[in-house]
């Protein structure tokens, strides 16, 4: 089996790239909801 050093390091990373790829995810969505926010305030003028 692998160095628990090395085991260790890529669930690091793999728990990193979770949490980034969770963080874009909610941005986009925050994005979206923005989105639609303001093309609802401008087809309403």
């Amino acid at each position: 089996m692998g160095s628990p050093y090395l085991i260790s390091a890529y669930a690091f990373t793999a728990l990193l790239f979770g949490l980034y790829a969770w963080s874009i995810a909610r941005r986009k969505a925050r994005l979206l909801r923005e989105l639609e926010d303001l093309r609802k305030k401008v087809s309403g003028q």
